[in-house]
């Protein structure tokens, strides 16, 4: 007992430990940029307006961005919701960030003490080694890139499969074997719906080796009852998401001319990776290192292969398992700088099961830096403990041979000027933000000038436009990403361009008024240090600010627009505008028909709408439509659902080039527009949280509570 609680008070304190590292490691990824300066779309912001996005998105799935709904998904939920959470707190990147870095160490100490099976002083301190790797490694993937997908998956999915599917096989009584069991279910649940829509390919054989392993083992112990349990779970999860599974199949790996896209697209990301850099942990892809760094990293591989050297960690399989997997990724990240490329590339384009598993992307860096993190682990202790018993010249050595093994890590952020890309929200953007949220609601757009492809590219940040987090009104983004048709994206570029060049034409002031009619757009926000090598829509001569400026300019002069707010990064046009985001007709208009008419509001009258939630809108019509049929043409999120739940009968609905379009029989003056369809998804997945995530959590800790009073001791 006394043993018991002394482990527990050193693990205490090397959670502390633990804590104290990833918070200084997040404070500079997050606000110094000394090791890693984090570029990132994920924006957990202490904003009233920023938290409600992001429970919109977890709960509707209603993306700002696109200003569509897809309705809530668990994956969709899973990634916003925390986002939501932590935009509630003061300093809320730093916080997020730590959060999950911190959840991710303390699975990875868990599973190299597990692994070593002691807890010595220098089993621990290896624990921590391995920790830092994971927090550092350059291949990582993880909180120094800007995707959802990797931080989810390297920081929790993955170590949590990992740590759980090692307590499930190593338990040594059955309330144990079934606590673990049923914790396994949300792991696998993360795992399906982060990392098997985007990296199939190599999420299949990280865990498929992992789990092959463990199930050997365990049957070469005749333990089969676990193997049997897990073996008929993962069965009726693949029964269960069968059709799921086929759509994700039909989507990406059906595709041959995908498949040969996605290949290249791995293959492109690797030549700046040879392999006998891979396996010191460096990356090339910003150029090669000084020779000192390049000297230093001989550290890792040697640190590593001291698992082989050592008696003691030689002959354990879960270390060479570990150590395997590390070359495995190290080998796929470096394609196709290895030996015999053509048979790999004949091999990944035609062996039936490598070609069905492929999707969207052939990612391999999280889980080659997780792989290397436990090697490093691994091969620290082994170290350690050789020289345990040696003079102090040796343990000196050792200490000096991990010391350079951390060193050398991030060596490629360090060398090529670390916080340059760093990422702060200046108080110019807030300023603009709540000065048009003090101006200005729901039922009104702004548009954001110049127009770009698919991200923002200012001075201080590249990447998504993060006005539609901090506005109130609609934003018009639109580039071909944010677009919801082709034909929309040429219609916003027309509108664009003829502003930029100060287009002045009768036929050009004409489709100035009736866009900004149509879409109720009633201000125009123009980034003044916007970039030419940012990715903007194709124009005949190239972007210049100068020339928005002149096109601007002569707008205003026209009387068409007017300068409100003006500071060093934004200015704001008002474009003085009486619309509305529901209009009413009695005949049907065409898109096109309307913005090139002389006068839009001849064909469509405004009528005023109040916004409640995303999902539903009320309308008062006036009373002399009662009993007719009308074209209502509401701004709405794209979605299907879309239902008048009072005040009329729909004949007919359909998506519009940027609106929803009712054609309705009117009953009465007040009008209720509803999305019953997204509503029934959030239904849905209140119950899918329930049993896929709330209930085994809540019965594997009921089992934990019997357990620790009534410890079953017989082995299974």
């Amino acid at each position: 007992m006394l043993k018991f609680l002394s482990e527990r008070n050193a693990k205490f304190v090397d959670y502390i430990i633990l804590a104290l590292l990833d918070l200084i490691l997040i404070i500079d990824f997050t606000r110094l940029g000394n090791i890693y300066a984090i570029d990132s779309n994920i924006f957990p912001f202490n904003n009233q307006l920023v938290e409600l996005r992001y429970l919109e998105f977890s709960v509707y799935g209603f993306s700002p961005w696109t200003y569509t709904i897809g309705g809530f998904s668990l994956e969709t939920f899973l990634v916003n919701f925390p986002i939501y959470l932590f935009s509630n707190l003061p300093y809320s990147s730093i916080f997020y960030e730590f959060f999950f870095l911190y959840i991710g160490s303390i699975l990875i100490y868990e599973v190299v003490i597990d692994i070593i099976g002691e807890f010595s002083k220098i089993a621990r301190l290896a624990s921590i080694i391995a920790t830092l790797y994971f927090a550092l490694g350059p291949n990582s993937g993880g909180i120094s890139d800007d995707l959802f997908e990797q931080i989810y998956i390297y920081y929790i999915a993955i170590p949590l499969f990992i740590f759980l599917l090692i307590k499930f096989f190593n338990s040594k009584n059955f309330l144990r074997t079934l606590e673990f069991f049923l914790l396994l279910i949300p792991s696998l649940v993360l795992i399906y719906y982060y990392a098997i829509p985007v990296y199939a390919l190599s999420t299949a054989i990280f865990i498929g080796t992992i789990l092959v392993f463990y199930s050997i083992k365990s049957l070469m112990e005749k333990k089969f009852f676990k193997v049997s349990l897990l073996g008929i779970t993962l069965a009726l999860g693949v029964l269960l998401k069968h059709n799921e599974i086929l759509t994700i199949y039909k989507s990406f790996a059906s595709s041959k001319s995908f498949i040969f896209i996605s290949y290249y697209y791995w293959v492109s990301n690797s030549y700046g990776s040879p392999l006998f850099a891979t396996l010191r942990g460096i990356n090339y892809i910003f150029g090669s290192p000084p020779i000192y760094i390049d000297i230093a990293s001989f550290a890792i591989p040697i640190l590593y292969l001291f698992s082989l050297m050592n008696r003691k960690t030689s002959k354990n399989s879960e270390i060479l398992l570990f150590l395997s997997l590390s070359f495995i990724f190290a080998f796929l990240y470096s394609m196709p700088n290895v030996p015999f490329q053509h048979f790999w590339e004949k091999l990944f384009f035609e062996f039936p099961i490598l070609t069905d598993i492929r999707t969207q992307y052939i990612l391999v860096s999280p889980f080659e830096g997780l792989a290397f993190s436990y090697a490093v682990g691994f091969g620290s202790y082994a170290l350690f403990d050789m020289v345990r018993n040696k003079r102090r010249v040796y343990k000196l050595l050792s200490i000096i041979l991990v010391a350079l093994a951390i060193i050398v890590v991030p060596f490629n952020v360090l060398t090529e000027g670390g916080g340059q890309s760093i990422v702060h929200v200046p108080t110019e953007f807030l300023s603009v933000t709540n000065y048009l949220n003090g101006n200005s609601n729901y039922n009104m757009s702004v548009i954001i000038f110049p127009i770009f492809l698919l991200e923002n590219a200012e001075a201080w940040y590249h990447g998504p436009s993060i006005f539609p987090l901090f506005l109130k009104p609609i934003v018009i983004l639109g580039g071909i990403y944010y677009s919801p048709s082709s034909i929309m994206y040429a219609l916003i570029n027309d509108f664009y361009y003829n502003v930029y060049y100060g287009n002045v034409a009768p036929k050009a002031i004409s489709y100035f008024n009736n866009f900004i009619y149509l879409f109720n757009v009633h201000d125009i926000i123009v980034e003044k240090t916007a970039t030419s090598s940012g990715p903007l829509v194709p124009e005949p001569s190239g972007f210049s600010i100068d020339q928005l400026n002149k096109g601007l300019e002569e707008y205003a002069k026209s009387g068409l627009i007017k300068l409100l707010y003006n500071n060093s990064l934004y200015e704001i046009y008002s474009t003085n505008i009486k619309s509305s985001m529901l209009f009413v007709s009695e005949s049907y208009y065409n898109i096109t028909q309307l913005l090139y008419s002389n006068n839009a509001s001849y064909f469509l009258k405004p009528i005023p709408v109040k916004y409640i939630s995303p999902i539903e809108y009320v309308a008062y019509i006036n009373s002399s439509y009662i009993g007719k049929s009308v074209y209502l043409y509401l701004i709405l999120p794209y979605s299907q659902g879309w239902q008048i739940e009072e005040g009329g009968k729909i004949l007919n609905v359909s998506n519009y080039f940027g609106y929803i379009l009712f054609k309705v029989n009117i009953t009465n003056t007040k009008l209720i527009f509803y999305n019953g369809f997204v509503q029934q998804t959030l239904d849905n997945g209140i119950k899918q949280i329930e049993m896929m995530l709330v209930l085994p959590v809540f019965f594997s800790f009921i089992i934990y509570i019997l357990g620790e009073k009534y410890l079953m001791k017989k082995v299974i």
